[in-house]
């Protein structure tokens, strides 16, 4: 991972990275011109052009032609580069050293030869006059474990305890404004860093604390708010306590992401407006300045911009009609009145700190009445890449001698972003291309998935997105769940990056608590979306509970409840749904169901489950009076459980439908984030009534694994996760295996059926007789779980309800298939149980030694 090595002031008195400059530039040769050259093709040409004299894009510059506009020594134009100019964004994905690598191609190949004038000599004097490095810094830096991670110019999340979903900007001059996108206001403006998120799971493996504003709060500059049903403090009664207001009076759309800006776009009564936020500090006056795209409608519209004892603003570009007014509550309110069209206006806020300031906002509004407000809308289309290095990783094959190998596609951990790759949800294009998103927000690309995993490919296409633990690819189109509701990923203009990040749908409830995630994401034939919401740990007014999605996103309905934390979910070929659940409070242990309109799985959320919240701790936040809620007298089983030991964190399942996939295809496999491993079922139907067993896969995944999906060109499973509250030991922050068919044999415990008087095994081999028939060869033994308030359960006798332990089954008698792959265990007294533990040890017909753990659920036997 990169380390922010410290940082250090520029001449200029601006912060800058702590980089041994001199040492860089001295160190030039042609091995790093050749790499700059190669990075240059990457990032700089697409705008600047291939030769220096013609540009692509008309407002970048010749290097070989014009003058430069902040200096053309190489410490300059590292500073440019750094922080980007105008249209042109920052290039901090590369490292220090590749930016120079970059400046020496440029000076080398257009300046000195075509540009002189513009190419300053490196001397040792010049040397010496550079910033110097501070090894000290950098070794502080490096041991307090800091990444440096760019997240893009917004990050998505909550902000403290008061705004569970809000957009934070990143501007210049280190200033930062944070949205809520529940009231599209202003939740916060400061200065002097960005957030604070030392404490979450952007830094943390079990981060449990909220990003917090990190610098100075602007005065005068924290109000930004429109007034909806006529009204600034408008009615909440019916206003959901954590989610967005009506989509009447606003509804958040998304944002545009350009260059290192982001545009926000959303409605306001029906009027449609786009937002970008900028600061600029000139004469010793800081500006923070909002331009706006109002479109047309028949309803005026009225915008607080400040106090108006605390703050001065005004207004640039179409002010025709606009008015001002200071209300009662000294509130600086501009009034837009109802348009035939769209109106282009930039508000300037500055804090009214004495005459002198107010003089010097006047002289700054008066320069620029002659500027052109840039459009909003001309910033909608896509800029230039943010991220354009791709990351090439040569995976590695499994060793496996057997039918199945793991193999290995590494995650570039170390990467030029600094982002921090705990890969959380998996999906792919028809083509193969996998989509992999991260906890703290990525999506990546990776491509190169072919036999040999020779030249994996990994591009960053999204970032700043709000913990997203489900990803799927719907008509090319990349929708993603994050805690906040489902986005929608649109590359405008078609150079591999995320240009729109729609909000598709948004979650009506969305909890400040830090373990409030929204889990997976499933779509069926009909094209509904499918995600399951956190119970426990949360405030939701519903917890835990499954919502579908209208095809069109427009709306979300409860499909079933009682989940306690679902990390996971599944499909199967004939569109039922599949969720895990884990052990815990109300839960006697870990399980998947198969789920149903209206179900109710076990998980109630109230005060008597010893959680750390005591009795301050209810549903919705404390509305209901947690002491009154009672739990239903039963609730709908799984179709397995499982013991702790064999699963003790379950996440998702995937129908292995692909043929290619060998003796595993046609099966519902499961994953789990506590071990890393991977299992298959057999399943039973018996009535209405599911069930099923299950075996684990002798394969350990190199992290927890969160989600699996078939890959549909080469029809194998792929598996993505990650370490943190659970995980196999020594478990790495992230993985992305594939789980192959080589085309070998394997020996399978093949199905498992229950009988009217006993249990049908069915093998993909031939059993040797003698083994197969006799007893020894069988051990079964039973218990059942405790559905109880308390976190888990122990395991209890069947025969003796109360009484802890397990119950040895007695099989009085065994039958064996004609061709030798099946037998038959008659077992008396056979009866609807949670958990029947199935150890195997036999010979095959071939000699070869066998033995296999399965468990099994029976919620039914069939009728003789």
């Amino acid at each position: 991972m990169l380390r922010l090595a410290g940082a250090a002031l520029a001449q200029d008195g601006s912060l800058i990275e702590n980089v041994d400059h001199a040492g860089i530039i001295s160190r030039w040769d042609q091995k790093s011109l050749v790499r700059g050259q190669g990075l240059f093709q990457i990032a700089c040409a697409p705008c600047h052009g291939v030769n220096g004299v013609k540009t692509i894009n008309p407002q970048a510059r010749p290097f070989a032609v014009e003058k430069f506009q902040n200096g053309g020594d190489p410490y300059s134009m590292f500073k440019t580069i750094t922080r980007g100019f105008k249209n042109m964004p920052s290039q901090t994905w590369m490292t220090p050293e590749q930016r120079y690598e970059v400046i020496q191609y440029i000076r080398e190949t257009f300046v000195k030869k075509l540009n002189p004038t513009q190419y300053t000599t490196v001397d040792q004097s010049y040397l010496d006059s550079l910033p110097r490095f501070d090894p000290g810094l950098a070794r502080s830096a490096a041991a307090s474990g800091v990444r440096q991670c760019d997240f893009g110019p917004v990050l998505e999340s909550q902000l403290g305890t008061n705004f569970s979903d809000a957009l934070t900007f990143r501007l210049k001059d280190d200033v930062t404004l944070s949205y809520d996108l529940h009231r599209m206001r202003l939740a916060g403006a400061w200065r002097g860093g960005f957030l604070d998120l030392s404490q979450t799971g952007h830094y943390q493996q079990r981060g449990e604390g909220q990003p917090q504003p990190k610098g100075t709060l602007l005065p005068g500059l924290q109000q930004w708010y429109w007034t909806y049903g006529g009204r600034f403090d408008y009615p909440t009664d019916e206003v959901p306590p954590r989610g967005p207001l009506p989509s009447g009076w606003m509804k958040y759309l998304g944002h545009y992401v350009y260059n290192r800006q982001a545009i926000l776009s959303f409605t306001v009564e029906g009027r449609h407006v786009l937002e970008c936020p900028d600061a600029e500090e000139t004469n010793n006056l800081l500006i923070i300045s909002h331009t706006l795209k109002i479109g047309p409608g028949t309803n005026s519209m009225r915008l607080c911009v400040g106090q108006s004892n605390l703050a001065v603003a005004g207004v640039l570009g179409m002010t025709r009609g606009l008015t001002w007014e200071t209300d009662d509550q000294q509130r600086l309110v501009l009034i837009i009145p109802p348009d035939e069209k769209s109106r282009v206006v930039r508000i300037c806020c500055a804090s009214k700190s004495g005459e002198a300031a107010l003089e010097r906002f006047n002289q700054y509004l008066g320069e620029r009445k002659s500027e052109p407000v840039v459009d909003p809308e001309t910033l909608t289309h896509g800029g230039a890449r943010l991220w354009p290095l791709e990351i090439k990783e040569r995976g590695k094959l499994g060793e496996q001698p057997g039918a199945y190998a793991l193999d290995t596609i590494p995650v570039p951990f170390d990467n030029p972003y600094g982002a921090w790759l705990r890969t959380s949800a998996l999906a792919f294009f028809p083509g193969g291309r996998a989509v992999v998103t991260t906890y703290g927000g990525d999506v990546w690309i990776v491509s190169g998935l072919d036999r040999s995993l020779e030249n994996a490919t990994w591009s960053r296409f999204a970032s700043g997105l709000y913990e997203p633990f489900g990803a799927l690819v719907v008509d090319g189109l990349i929708y993603v769940t994050c805690r906040n509701g489902i986005v929608r990923l649109h590359d405008l203009n078609h150079d591999g990056e995320a240009d729109f990040y729609e909000t598709f749908y948004a979650d009506t409830d969305v909890s400040t608590f830090f373990h409030s995630f929204n889990f997976d994401l499933q779509g069926d034939h009909h094209g509904h979306l499918y995600y399951v919401k956190a119970g426990e740990y949360t405030d939701y007014k519903l917890p835990g509970a499954v919502l579908e999605v209208a095809p069109d996103g427009s709306q979300a309905q409860v499909y079933c409840t009682g989940f306690r934390v679902p990390n996971g979910m599944g499909m199967l070929p004939d569109g039922r749904l599949t969720v895990s659940d884990n052990q815990g409070d109300w839960m006697p242990a870990s399980k998947i169901n198969i789920v149903g309109r209206g179900g109710f799985y076990g998980y109630v959320q109230n005060l008597t489950g010893g959680g750390a919240f005591g009795d301050h701790w209810a549903p919705d936040g404390g509305r209901i009076d947690a002491r009154k809620v009672k739990p239903p007298a039963t609730f709908d089983q799984p179709i397995i459980w499982m013991p702790q030991e064999f699963d003790n964190s379950s996440s998702a399942q995937v129908w292995a439908g692909d043929r290619r996939f060998g003796p595993l295809s046609g099966r519902l496999l499961h994953s789990s984030y506590g071990k890393g491993w991977l299992y298959y079922l057999m399943m039973q139907e018996v009535g209405s009534i599911s069930q099923a067993a299950i075996v684990a896969l002798p394969f350990q995944f190199d992290a927890g694994l969160m989600r699996a999906k078939v890959n549909p060109a080469d029809g194998q499973v792929y598996a993505t996760g990650l370490s943190g509250w659970q995980g196999p030991p020594d478990g790495k922050d992230g993985c992305l295996q594939r789980l192959r068919y080589t085309g070998k044999p394997i020996k399978l415990l093949d199905d498992v059926k229950v009988r009217p008087d006993g249990l049908s095994l069915r093998f993909n081999f031939a059993l040797d007789p003698t083994s197969a028939l006799n007893p020894a060869s069988y051990h079964l033994e039973q218990w059942n779980y405790l559905w109880s308030s308390s976190y888990g359960s122990d395991q209890y006798s069947s025969e003796h309800p109360g009484q802890k332990g397990h119950d040895q089954l007695t099989i009085s008698s065994i039958k064996l298939s004609r061709h030798n792959r099946e037998v038959f265990l008659v077992v008396p007294g056979l009866r609807p149980v949670n958990q029947v533990e199935i150890r195997l040890a036999l010979t095959a017909a071939d000699g070869t030694f066998w033995k296999e753990l399965a468990y099994l659920t029976i919620n039914a036997i069939p009728n003789k």
